[in-house]
C-alpha cells in the first residue's frame, strides 16, 4: 500500500477513530478479510452525498482517480480549498466542466468527515492548540517519539529578508536577530508532521528488528520472499508497540 494509507494508519490508531481504521486495514486480521480501498471507499460516500446529479455522475464516473488526490491531501493538512482547486484541475485534464469542481470538493471533505473521520479530527485539534499557543508568543514546539527521537518544529517567516529575482531564484539577505513566526504555516504543519514522525518512528523500529536485507522506497519496506512473513509480522508488532509503549501526542501536547 502507499504512504498516504500508512499515515492514515497512523491516525486511526492515534484517535481510536474506528471507521477509519476500517477503511485503511487497520484492524484485527482474519482468513476472510477482504482489503479495504479508502480511495474507493470515499468515492463511494461522496457520490452518495451528493445532491447534484450532474455532480454525482463526475463523481461516478472517475471513482477513485479522482478521490485519490483529496484523501492525501487531506491527510497532509490540505484544506477544502486546496481540494477545490485540485479537483478543478483534475476535471480541466479530463475536458469536463470545471465548475462542479466546488461541489464534488465539498462532498469529498463530507465523505472524509464520515468514513475517516480521525484524518479530520485530528488534523483540526491539533491546529485549535497550535493557533492558541501561537497566539500566546510560543515559537518552538517539541515531542518525543516512541524510539526517543527529539522532534522539533519552529517556521519562522523569512519573507522581510528574501530578495526575489525573478519568478524562480530567491536569496535570503543576513539577519542576526529572531524572525516573526510563520503562524499559519506552523498551525497547518503541525499535525502532518507530527504524524510523520510516528510514522518515521514505526519505520526505524522494524528496520532495527530485522537481521536481514530490507529495501525502503519512502515509508513502505521490502524484502527477499524468503523473509517476507517475518518481515510482515515484525511491521504489525512495531505498529503495536509504537502505539502502545509511548504517548508522543501527549508528549506534543505538554509541549503546546
Amino acid at each position: 500500500q502507499d504512504g498516504t494509507c500508512n499515515v492514515l494508519q497512523h491516525m486511526a490508531a492515534i484517535t481510536g477513530h474506528r471507521p477509519t481504521a476500517e477503511a485503511v486495514n487497520c484492524v484485527e486480521s482474519s482468513h476472510d478479510d477482504k482489503p479495504a480501498d479508502i480511495y474507493k471507499i470515499i468515492a463511494e460516500v461522496a457520490a452518495k452525498l451528493a445532491d447534484d446529479e450532474s455532480v454525482r455522475a463526475l463523481l461516478i464516473k472517475y471513482g477513485r482517480a479522482m478521490a485519490k488526490n483529496p484523501v492525501m491531501i487531506t491527510g497532509y493538512g490540505a484544506t477544502i480549498n486546496t481540494i477545490i482547486a485540485n479537483t478543478m484541475k483534475f476535471l480541466a485534464q479530463k475536458g469536463e466542466d470545471a465548475s462542479k469542481a466546488t461541489d464534488i470538493g465539498e462532498a469529498y471533505d463530507a465523505a472524509i468527515a464520515q468514513a475517516a473521520g480521525a484524518v479530520t479530527e485530528l488534523t483540526s485539534a491539533i491546529k485549535v492548540r497550535m493557533e492558541y499557543a501561537l497566539a500566546a508568543g510560543k515559537r518552538k514546539f517539541s515531542w518525543r517519539t516512541a524510539d526517543g527521537f527529539l522532534a522539533q518544529t519552529c517556521y519562522e517567516d523569512f519573507e522581510d529578508i528574501t530578495v526575489r529575482v525573478g519568478k524562480s531564484l530567491a536569496v535570503r539577505m543576513r539577519h542576526m536577530g529572531k524572525q516573526p513566526i510563520d503562524q499559519m504555516k506552523s498551525a497547518q504543519a503541525m499535525s502532518p508532521n507530527f504524524v510523520h514522525s510516528i510514522d518515521a518512528t514505526h519505520l526505524r523500529m522494524v528496520v532495527n528488528a530485522c537481521d536481514f536485507e530490507l529495501v525502503t522506497v519512502h515509508d513502505s519496506i521490502g524484502s527477499h520472499p524468503s523473509d517476507f512473513f517475518e518481515t510482515s509480522a515484525m511491521i504489525r508488532q512495531k505498529f503495536a508497540m509504537v502505539h502502545n509503549c509511548y504517548d508522543a501526542l501527549d508528549d506534543l501536547c505538554e509541549s503546546i
